[in-house]
């Protein structure tokens, strides 16, 4: 999406004209039909205003797509689960762990009940 279709769909939301948004902005309905069209680029004084006018911010306008923002998305998502993946290898490799502790536990008792008839308390 460019800078001037989000213009114009940002426009078109609160139902006003070119002429109407010029006003608001204090420039011309061409310098706005110029900005729709992507001849020509609001400056940052204007892209501030716009920002302000929309209630949006400036990189809303100048750079993001839904569907960079989607994609964006995704890769966090995908981080994510790769995350959560490897903390429960971690999670299994722990519980192993404490398995052969507990079994090389069981051993050293068994050994010391064969060698002295009872157990340690």
């Amino acid at each position: 999406m460019t800078i001037g279709n989000k213009i114009y769909e940002l426009r078109n939301k609160k139902n006003l004209s070119q002429e109407q948004l010029g006003n608001e902005l204090g420039v011309s309905r061409q310098a706005i039909s110029k900005w729709e069209t992507d001849e020509t680029i609001p400056s940052m004084d204007k892209l501030i205003s716009l920002s302000k006018f929309f209630d949006v911010t400036i990189e809303e306008i100048v750079s993001y797509s839904k569907i960079k923002i989607e994609k964006d998305n995704t890769e966090k998502y995908k981080n994510i689960q790769m995350l959560i993946k490897c903390f429960e290898k971690i999670g299994l490799v722990i519980l192993g762990l404490i398995a052969l502790a507990m079994l090389i536990e069981i051993i050293v008792l068994v050994v010391y009940f064969i060698k002295n008839g009872t157990l340690p308390m």
